[in-house]
């Protein structure tokens, strides 16, 4: 029970972030300010289509469905608890539609969690805009509910880690909202065997294996002297071909910059000073000596 809650809490992050990802691609051709303005804007209302689409109707959001998982009032199943203990039934594993989450306890759900964090978000922002600016005293009402505000938000990441802490030990509330609402994820089929494919998990760490590979093995290849060879191996034009005013790297003619080698052979300036940058040993082109220096043609 426990993997499936965070599976499903996984999933859920997974469809806001793509969904996100996809409103990121529609306006961006706007400006960014203009986006980053409206952003707790849009969240807000991504949180809400997915509310009113999955926990509503359902009882569940899109992760906990794919996982066999349904919303249960804890409240409604700790007053029948007894009654159903001595018919022989598993509370954990039962999928009776009169324990399942009331409309009040989804309502609260859509308030606390996508209301008031969008509350927080765009509070949050509009006194750290006056106390960033430098012109926002610290005697004054806004930088202490500033302060106030980091205080509670400090709180509430200590709860967090507190709750998911004891969510590991007895598996109830996945989220600190769930807690607070007695909104409990249980099994809704018993019968419903769970079949885990391994393919793609297994695709993904061949390929990631072999990513971290090719990182690995690409600092170690010299890619200038593999294009070299291979540009000689296939190339027909010999040396014959290039004119004494023409650049045999580049092709220009009249050479730009012109500097000369020390075996008397003419490159553009860029050129032959890139290829040198790049490559220590490198060969003359005509030749096929060793260029060791290089000065500007008078």
């Amino acid at each position: 029970m426990r993997v499936n809650q965070l599976d499903a809490l996984t999933i859920d992050n997974e469809v806001r972030i793509i969904l996100l990802s996809q409103i990121k691609v529609i306006v961006k051709f706007f400006k960014k300010k203009w986006f980053d303005k409206i952003s707790p804007e849009l969240e807000a209302i991504l949180g809400f289509l997915l509310w009113r689409l999955s926990i509503w109707p359902m009882g569940a959001t899109y992760g906990d469905r794919l996982q066999n998982l349904v919303y249960r009032s804890e409240y409604k199943a700790n007053l029948t608890k007894t009654g159903y203990k001595n018919e022989g039934v598993n509370l954990n594993e039962f999928g009776n539609g009169s324990l399942r989450a009331t409309k009040t306890q989804k309502f609260l759900w859509l308030i606390l969690g996508v209301g008031g964090k969008y509350l927080w978000t765009r509070t949050e922002r509009f006194i750290a805009h006056d106390v960033f600016s430098d012109e926002l005293e610290e005697n004054s009402w806004k930088y202490k509910i500033y302060q106030l505000m980091k205080k509670i938000e400090l709180l509430y990441k200590l709860f967090t880690v507190i709750n998911f802490v004891v969510f590991l030990f007895d598996g109830k509330y996945v989220s600190l909202l769930d807690r607070i609402l007695w909104m409990r994820l249980v099994t809704s089929r018993k019968t419903l065997s769970r079949f885990v494919s391994f393919e793609y998990l297994n695709r993904q760490l061949v390929w990631q294996g072999f990513t971290e590979f090719l990182l690995f093995l690409m600092p170690l290849i010299n890619i200038v002297k593999i294009k070299k060879y291979l540009k000689s191996m296939f190339s027909t034009q010999t040396v014959s071909e290039f004119k004494d005013d023409c650049c045999p790297i580049c092709m220009s003619s009249p050479i730009n910059t012109p500097y000369l080698t020390q075996c008397n052979h003419t490159f553009c300036y860029y050129c032959i000073k890139v290829q040198l940058m790049q490559e220590e040993d490198h060969n003359c082109v005509r030749c096929n000596q060793k260029i060791t220096s290089i000065r500007r043609l008078n």
